[in-house]
């Protein structure tokens, strides 16, 4: 998510982002330009900010290459219309061309960096879950595409077809129904959905809070890998409490987000079904641990 640095002598705190995807600006550059801006946005709202700005980094092989001149108009013109759409202005960056090797140009690489104001650092949210028996709800529809996933890509050693779409009016429209829960004091935790897709989020929210979750199948489940690895856009998964279940899913309602319930807090495991359990100790070892191990190889 995001950083977020208090402001001395008042209630206010900055929060920070900065994000790119070289993978998804490769696979379709229009969409690759759209889902920077657009993870920047959720980066910033899931700490409880409202997103300000945005500026840039774009990172791109030599412009003299038709190909690589077109992934910058492209990305360019991504990034334009998502920020105009969301109403969060570019006011600076710079353009970084001829990133090549021996005439190999770089994937391309635009960054965005956005920052949001957050009024009251007391309302600010964190990913960490909170408290057994709180309900985990996700906003936003999955569609289980799978395309460009980390799950495709590494485990299925598949590198073709293109990103997932960005449907902006769902992520200005969900993006600022969350924030008015935030508000509300409604919300115990949030998180975006982005690379390695749910079951990744979800992970990661259960080794921050050193608490489990028991994963409930939901009903548009098409297949166990579509729903929880794939990495449609403009979700976040939200931490609630029982009592609060009715009022935030009617509030959700009427603001037209869809929403499905995908677990409840439990213990120290994630039970992702009867044959599968695995401790939050094996998560936090199998996060803390990888880059070592890959280095030793």
């Amino acid at each position: 998510d995001s950083g977020v640095v208090r402001v001395h002598g008042s209630k206010k705190a900055i929060a920070a982002a900065v994000d790119s995807s070289a993978v998804y600006c490769w696979a379709h550059p229009h969409t690759g330009g759209k889902q920077i801006v657009c993870e920047s946005w959720r980066n910033l709202i899931s700490v409880g900010a409202n997103p300000i700005a945005i500026t840039n980094c774009l990172n791109f092989g030599s412009p003299e290459k038709e190909e690589n001149m077109g992934e910058f108009v492209e990305c360019v013109e991504g990034i334009a219309e998502a920020s105009k759409y969301l109403s969060f202005p570019v006011v600076s960056g710079n353009v970084s061309f001829y990133n090549q090797t021996k005439e190999i140009g770089i994937k391309p690489t635009p960054v965005i960096g956005g920052v949001g104001l957050i009024k009251d650092h007391n309302k600010m949210i964190t990913m960490n879950f909170k408290d057994e028996g709180n309900i985990i709800l996700v906003l936003g529809k999955t569609e289980g595409h799978l395309d460009q996933s980390i799950f495709t890509r590494t485990i299925l050693d598949e590198k073709n077809g293109p990103p997932p779409e960005i449907n902006l009016f769902n992520e200005k429209n969900i993006g600022e129904t969350l924030l008015k829960l935030i508000e509300e004091d409604l919300i115990k935790s949030a998180h975006d959905v982005s690379l390695g897709g749910l079951i990744i989020g979800i992970s990661k929210m259960c080794i921050k809070g050193d608490i489990g979750i028991k994963l409930k199948k939901p009903k548009s489940l098409l297949s166990e890998f579509e729903y929880f690895f794939s990495e449609d856009q403009g979700r976040y998964i939200i931490e609630i409490t029982k009592s609060n279940l009715k009022k935030v899913s009617n509030f959700l309602n009427k603001n037209s987000v869809y929403f499905e319930e995908i677990g409840i807090l439990k213990e120290k495991s994630l039970y992702f079904d009867e044959k599968t359990i695995v401790s939050i100790d094996e998560l936090k070892t199998y996060n803390n641990n990888w880059l070592k191990d890959y280095m030793s190889k």
